[in-house]
């Protein structure tokens, strides 16, 4: 059986993956937005019951939803104001 850290559940911050435990504290310490969740992330290592792989694997799920938006792809659609593009 898979070890119960590893088990991850989905809980009240959308798109994040974390074990009930975590969550459990994070409810506790009243963070249920991605926003206070950010701002708390250089201190979860101290809450008690986060300990340093719990507090790592936070910050790798806040990196991991907090992906930037789309980049436009220059190139891919012909620009129809460049008059010096070759077909």
């Amino acid at each position: 059986m898979e070890h119960a850290f590893y088990q991850r559940y989905e809980g009240p911050i959308i798109g994040l993956r974390l074990p009930r435990k975590t969550w459990n504290v994070l409810r506790r310490k009243n963070i249920t937005t991605i926003d206070r969740l950010r701002a708390a992330a250089h201190r979860v290592h101290r809450f008690e019951g986060i300990g340093p792989k719990a507090a790592r694997l936070i910050r790798e799920e806040i990196a991991r939803v907090m992906v930037p938006k789309e980049q436009p792809l220059e190139g891919l659609v012909p620009d129809p104001n460049n008059t010096h593009e070759t077909a």
